[in-house]
């Protein structure tokens, strides 16, 4: 079996963030590494997931997902984000 792909998500909403673990972790090439409710720690929740892919919501509380993007590749410029709002 080749290495699954790490998929960290951040979204607000609780019921939305558990159907992604879900839908993620029923796929065989894929294990979501974690799910964040906002990004108050987003430094630290990258950097303890190590995630191939990011999956951002927009409307965040706190810093929203447009801002926690350009923090991530200020930081991390080869990371690979997908953007999604619900």
């Amino acid at each position: 079996m080749t290495d699954r792909i790490r998929v960290l998500a951040f979204d607000d909403n609780k019921d939305l963030r558990e159907m992604f673990r879900m839908l993620v972790d029923a796929q065989t090439d894929m294990i979501c590494v974690a799910v964040h409710p906002d990004l108050s720690q987003l430094m630290r929740d990258i950097d303890a997931a190590q995630p191939d892919v990011i999956v951002m919501d927009i409307q965040m509380p706190g810093m929203n997902g447009i801002d926690g993007v350009k923090a991530i590749k200020a930081r991390y410029p080869q990371a690979h984000i997908m953007m999604e709002t619900g």
